[in-house]
């Protein structure tokens, strides 16, 4: 495989901490001319919802460099491929390998890794596939919980049946299941107090 994770810093789902990625790529085929090299995020969700702190490269000109956060806007109007970074190379040699450094803060609820897939060519609009990683992360500790209700108008009154819980960053499942028998009965008991208080 012509990208890899090299150094994978064990991360967990946070609110707060960073963490870096060694990737490093080996070209499949040599380039004599000057080449764009770039890394884009496959995912939009993931791309819009984890900070890219910062992208380093080893070696060749940066001409383009992610913000830590994007929204759509920046998506269509700057970003269009959900670029991390673009490196402009002289030329590459398929003997070559060329390390990237990704530090991000990964979302804080799990199940949204991102993959990353790098691209290589003149432009980016004229570039090849050359490889494809994931950042994967695991659960963190119980951070908190929160509970929230978006009432629904009846006839009756209001209805309280899309009130809901919300566990950031999950770890141990017996916890879990803790914490949501124990949401649950938060849930019951403000309904009671809702309709009969």
């Amino acid at each position: 495989m012509s990208l890899k994770v090299i150094n994978n810093p064990e991360a967990y789902a946070t609110d707060s901490e960073k963490f870096t990625w060694e990737l490093e790529w080996h070209p499949n085929k040599s380039y004599s001319r000057s080449v764009t090299v770039s890394i884009c995020c496959a995912n939009l969700r993931s791309f819009i919802s984890w900070k890219w702190v910062r992208i380093d490269v080893e070696e060749g000109k940066v001409d383009y460099r992610t913000a830590p956060e994007s929204n759509i806007n920046d998506i269509k109007i700057r970003n269009s491929q959900m670029k991390l970074i673009s490196v402009r190379f002289p030329s590459v040699r398929i003997d070559r390998k060329i390390r990237f450094w990704i530090t991000a803060q990964p979302y804080p609820q799990t199940g949204n890794s991102p993959v990353l897939k790098l691209y290589v060519g003149e432009t980016i609009e004229k570039a090849e596939e050359e490889g494809s990683v994931r950042l994967t992360f695991r659960p963190g500790i119980v951070a908190r919980f929160s509970i929230y209700a978006r009432p629904c108008p009846r006839k009756s009154g209001i209805d309280l049946g899309l009130l809901q819980a919300q566990i950031i960053t999950r770890e141990d499942q017996d916890v879990v299941m803790c914490l949501r028998k124990r949401i649950l009965e938060c849930i019951i008991g403000l309904k009671v107090l809702l309709v009969y208080g």
